[in-house]
């Protein structure tokens, strides 16, 4: 063997060597022993390349060039460049192999496959159309060609890619390839003739069936589309891409039933990814959320995949679903699981804040949502909701610091506006309250609450006509507004003015909440301003039996036995509101005076 290979060599490196018709006997013998050290180099080369030792036949290479500088040398040396990832070496010994030997297939090949791996496109097809000239039915290198020109030139490409049909009979990777460039240049329907064309040949083939179903999808025929997912799928029944064709074949056939029922298969499969699964899981929700009849397989699947393996995703999916079939309480549940979880996942945080707001659980908000907001101090839903919360809870000190930074992080936001306007308020800031009012009704201008709360601050102020114009503005903008129509009515009754129209909205308030406290007590005092006090009476111990606890209430009843000329029973409705509201220096003159 090594006797054959060694003649081989010979060959090679002095087949082509040019002689000197009358040389000199010395120099004879010197040029002799030099290519007898060359092949000796060249054969240690070989060697070490069979050995896969490459840096060291690259170095005996070196040897062999430096003594005989031939194109199979340089050659060689571009082939171990190469294989050591060397691309800038390689190609300059591959170039200079490639023009010393022009006829030569194997280097040409070589310079062209180092071109293409070095990102030179056009150099190494330029490179492989010469070979193609004179090697026209060299189907590796129509094969290459065909790769290299599918971005720029699809339509050359393709007939590359018919050229190999021709000479090497259809060929599964080929037809793909064909399928594919019919599609970049739109010729879709050839795609699929192309394909069916071999399909019954070729239906062992998973890729060919895969790109069949997808031409067939593409054009719209979503039948033939299905019915070639299901031959597939009987071919490869555990096989992840063709299941997921066919869930897709049978969603575009409209049959929802059969597409969720595979995707439900595949979640259950342990080949496939999480991620995919949850992308399963998401999709059948999607449906539910439009048709609830899919929404029990959508929680046979999701319970399944939490009882196999506890994924903070996983948990956040049923949390949905529970909030899609109104089971709030289990959502919650869910959601502060997974973001027990997934701590640094704001998203499970904000939505454990909504579903807790939703449900007025205020003290689970606070409590929640306080550990959070450590990770995310600059969460604009976060200190929005827990400014909200707080509010609910008449914590407006601790409220109006959560609102401000929601503002400040956010300031093109409507409702931090105003619900930072109604915490000023509550906190006996008018003219701060006002501001922020401002930016709301600025932001949103036909809110009628802003300007319902407007006329409220403007009614505690004094400022009478903004009051007035502030409430009438917002009736404009919802005329059966119950609460807007009351609180007007109460602050013209205030003052004692505009009776008639007062009593006219109260009532209609009092259309809408006929048990309304506040709106009862509202008729009351505009009858106690008309001097009816014997009616009054009678709506005033109405709004009390529904609110006890209204030191407001109590106090009108006691001015309402007041004037019927009760004055013992007027002291002690006085004394019993000052209890509730002890600071009101108003309530603690009249007992004083005994009188209003």
């Amino acid at each position: 063997m090594k006797k054959i290979l060694i003649n081989t060599l010979m060959l090679f490196l002095f087949g082509c060597a040019a002689t000197s018709e009358f040389p000199d006997k010395d120099e004879k013998q010197a040029e002799s022993a030099r290519k007898e050290k060359a092949l000796s180099a060249f054969i240690d080369g070989t060697m070490a390349e069979m050995s896969s030792d490459f840096a060291g036949a690259i170095l005996n290479y070196q040897e062999a060039l430096k003594l005989d500088p031939t194109a199979g040398v340089h050659h060689a040396l571009a082939e171990n460049y190469f294989r050591l990832a060397r691309l800038s070496p390689a190609l300059d010994h591959a170039k200079i192999a490639a023009k010393a030997e022009p006829d030569n297939l194997d280097y040409q090949t070589l310079l062209a496959t180092i071109y293409r791996s070095a990102n030179l496109t056009d150099s190494a097809i330029a490179v492989l159309e010469k070979i193609a000239v004179k090697n026209p039915e060299n189907s590796g290198v129509i094969y290459a060609l065909a790769e290299l020109n599918e971005q720029k030139k699809p339509s050359y490409s393709l007939e590359l890619y018919k050229k190999l049909i021709d000479l090497q009979g259809p060929h599964p990777e080929v037809l793909i390839k064909i399928a594919e460039m019919n599609e970049k240049l739109g010729n879709k329907k050839a795609t699929v003739e192309t394909l069916e064309q071999f399909r019954e040949n070729y239906s062992s083939d998973q890729n060919l069936m895969i790109s069949l179903i997808m031409a067939y999808m593409s054009i719209g025929e979503n039948e033939t589309a299905l019915a070639r997912a299901e031959e597939a799928a009987m071919l490869y029944p555990d096989d992840i891409a063709v299941l997921e064709l066919l869930a897709r074949s049978y969603l575009l056939n409209n049959n929802w039933e059969g597409g969720i029922d595979i995707y439900s298969r595949l979640t259950e499969m342990s080949k496939v990814r999480l991620e995919d699964k949850l992308a399963y899981a998401e999709f059948i929700l999607q449906k539910g959320s439009r048709d609830s009849t899919f929404l029990g397989k959508g929680r046979e699947i999701l319970e399944k995949m939490v009882s196999d393996s506890t994924d903070h995703r996983t948990l956040a999916l049923l949390g949905e679903l529970n909030i899609l079939e109104k089971k709030d309480s289990a959502a919650v549940t869910n959601y502060k699981e997974a973001a027990r979880l997934a701590p640094w996942n704001e998203f499970y945080w904000n939505r454990l804040g909504q579903l807790l707001i939703d449900k007025a659980r205020y003290d689970e908000v606070k409590d929640e949502l306080s550990k959070a907001i450590h990770n995310f101090p600059d969460s604009y839903q976060l200190n929005l909701i827990l400014g909200l919360a707080f509010s609910a809870k008449e914590n407006f000190l601790e409220s109006r610091s959560y609102l401000e930074k929601a503002v400040r992080i956010n300031s093109s936001e409507f409702f931090p506006h105003y619900l930072l306007g109604f915490t000023l308020h509550r906190l006996n800031e008018p003219q701060k309250a006002i501001e922020s009012l401002d930016i709301a009704s600025r932001l949103q201008p036909g809110s009628p609450e802003v300007w319902g709360l407007k006329g409220l601050i403007y009614n505690s102020l004094e400022q009478w006509d903004k009051c007035d114009s502030a409430y009438s503005y917002a009736i404009l903008l919802d005329p059966d507004n119950p609460t807007l129509l009351n609180n007007f009515a109460y602050a013209l009754s205030e003052r004692g003015i505009d009776l008639n129209r007062a009593m006219e909205m109260v009532d209609r308030a009092l259309e809408s909440e006929p048990e309304n406290s506040s709106f009862l007590d509202t008729k009351g005092w505009i009858l106690f301003q008309q001097g009816e006090y014997y009616d009054a009476q009678k709506f005033i111990y109405r709004s009390h039996k529904v609110n006890p606890e209204s030191p407001e209430v109590l106090n009108h009843l006691g001015d309402v036995h007041f004037k019927l000329g009760e004055k013992d029973k007027a002291i002690e409705y006085w004394k019993m509101a000052l209890e509730l509201q002890p600071g009101d220096q108003g309530l603690k003159e009249k007992i004083e005076r005994g009188e209003i």
